[in-house]
């Protein structure tokens, strides 16, 4: 019922503002196809000290493990909206304080590990606020940062207080975030219409598409990007997981260059640690690694893969989610092992 009246309130707000209709039917569509399923893993999140500590949305609510995944225990209770979680951060300061971002009541917090929930979202617009990702300053943790189906929101008190900062955008559906490690007002956002870059912290955006894009082509849904990472060993390196493929920038995204992936839709990118840094692209058939020694991808997985998250202690731990529930390697993807305790 609570679903029903929300998305009755979205379409009546659509026709007064027009430009939000296209966001409204894409929004819509994403909770179709996110009912179709049993079990889709949206979004994972590791305790940066204590891996075996690990939180995960899916379709049946948002879930947390202290054992690396043996026993997972629901923690949708607690002050948490109803929703579909859709992205999840943890403070790396404080790694008992995290932040989900839903499908319509924007972002919620909470200070003690998932017991208790705070809905946080003043400032943000109340109508829709379907928040896709959402990422913090690497840096300074109160500063945080949300995509949504209405743009880009920064919050510098915690998440007290958003303000929307948009400017430069053609595009307003913003899929994914990525803060640069090394200099945090350097940030990439992943759109419906590619990829923008801001050099300021977010107040300005600029396309970044040469490679990707061809500028007579740019429009507000010229490719889609569903993830961005950075290589953390590499400054200026990251990767863009689009619709068209998986690209690389080794010059903080001045220019893209398209990888030699069989696969034409990218979902997902993880880079581990090291030098050389594997890369993990995942993909509606599997996931492929690739490493510079060898000079070449190689796929080391069969499952679809909409998020992949190393462990940060043991790079070797590899979590993938994604339409057939959630995996793990022990061994950098030579064997997986699907988790079973969340069916």
């Amino acid at each position: 019922m609570r679903i029903k009246k929300k998305i009755s309130f979205t379409l009546q707000s659509a026709i007064r503002d027009p430009q939000s209709a296209i966001v409204v039917l894409l929004s819509l569509l994403f909770l179709t196809g996110c009912q179709k399923g049993v079990g889709t893993i949206f979004s994972i999140a590791i305790h940066p000290k204590h891996p075996e500590v690990i939180y995960l949305s899916s379709e049946k609510g948002l879930y947390k493990t202290t054992d690396g995944g043996t026993n997972w225990s629901p923690i949708s209770e607690g002050g948490l909206g109803t929703f579909q979680i859709l992205s999840i951060a943890i403070n790396p300061a404080v790694p008992s304080t995290l932040y989900v971002g839903t499908f319509s009541d924007g972002v919620y917090r909470t200070t003690d590990g998932g017991r208790s929930w705070m809905l946080i979202n003043a400032g943000m617009r109340d109508y829709i606020s379907v928040v896709n990702t959402l990422a913090i300053d690497p840096k300074d943790p109160e500063i945080l940062y949300a995509g949504t189906t209405m743009g880009a929101y920064k919050s510098i008190d915690n998440g007290i207080m958003w303000e929307r900062i948009s400017t430069g955008f053609n595009s307003i559906f913003i899929v994914s975030i990525a803060v640069d490690p090394t200099n945090p007002a350097l940030l990439f956002a992943g759109t419906s219409g590619g990829v923008y870059k801001s050099s300021d912290g977010g107040q300005h955006w600029a396309t970044s598409n040469s490679g990707m894009i061809e500028k007579e082509h740019e429009d507000s849904m010229a490719l889609g990007v569903n993830a961005l990472a950075f290589d953390p060993a590499t400054p200026g390196r990251l990767f863009a997981a689009t619709a068209q493929g998986l690209y690389e920038s080794r010059d903080s995204g001045e220019q893209w260059e398209r990888q030699a992936i069989p696969e034409p839709f990218v979902l997902s990118v993880a880079v581990g640690p090291g030098r050389p840094a594997p890369v993990y692209a995942g993909t509606n058939h599997g996931l492929y690694l690739y490493r510079e020694d060898k000079g070449r991808w190689e796929k080391i997985g069969e499952q679809e893969v909409r998020t992949i998250v190393i462990d940060p202690l043991h790079p070797e731990r590899i979590y993938l989610g994604g339409g057939s529930g959630l995996f793990r390697t022990e061994d950098g993807g030579k064997t997986w092992r699907r988790i079973e305790s969340l069916r």
